[in-house]
């Protein structure tokens, strides 16, 4: 039997889920109200995560954070509305699909079983989201590379030289989400490791306070 982490701030909402789940053949073995009781608890791994982001302001530190946290694990978004902005952001820290609120009962747990075979799921108008507001405030696009908000501050910080622990401190997040986020912005940029991406930055206009130096630690 399929198992199944909910995680989402409204309670009723997760028993709903729960219920839903249940008869559609899942077992759910976890709940929690955020990323970061799922991640800091005891929740067991399971094979997919339903992540209720419904008001939630740091949709991709999140979705980074249970990446880290689950590598195995299929990470689905659920959201009342979906925007171009949180699209992007989920998908690049690590989502393995987006999904409306309101999808019924029969093709929610059709999709996550879809998913747990390796699929990738997406809205139905995918396309048309994603051609909203391409400049909007979760990302900008720099040397022709479209980087979120979080992606430039860490790269901001690898040109001064600072390591995934000084990041992470600054930023508010964990290491290992600061990972995750350089694993997708050295994907983006084309570069292998921090240094090339610290060096991209500068030839871009990013060089950051403290003149360019680049960490080693990774």
């Amino acid at each position: 039997m399929p198992t199944v982490m909910i995680i989402g701030a409204n309670g009723l909402q997760r028993g709903g889920l729960r219920h839903l789940l249940g008869e559609e053949g899942f077992d759910v073995v976890a709940e929690a109200a955020n990323a970061r009781q799922a991640t800091q608890g005891s929740a067991p791994a399971a094979d997919a995560i339903l992540f209720d982001a419904t008001g939630c302001q740091a949709v991709g530190d999140d979705i980074a954070s249970l990446r880290a946290a689950f590598a195995d694990s299929r990470i689905l978004l659920l959201a009342t509305t979906i925007s171009g902005a949180m699209l992007r952001e989920a998908l690049a820290a690590g989502a393995d699909g987006c999904l409306t609120a309101d999808t019924s009962a029969t093709a929610l747990a059709q999709w996550v079983r879809y998913a747990l075979a390796g699929g990738k799921v997406y809205p139905r108008d995918m396309a048309q989201i994603l051609a909203q507001s391409p400049g909007s405030p979760g990302s900008t696009s720099i040397g022709g590379r479209t980087l979120s908000n979080r992606e430039i501050e860490i790269l901001t910080r690898l040109t001064s030289g600072h390591g995934n622990k000084q990041i992470a401190n600054e930023l508010g997040i964990t290491e290992a989400t600061v990972k995750v986020h350089l694993k997708s912005l050295l994907r983006k940029i084309g570069a292998v490791n921090r240094t090339q991406a610290a060096i991209w930055a500068m030839n871009n206009g990013m060089a950051g306070s403290g003149g360019g130096k680049v960490a080693a630690a990774s």
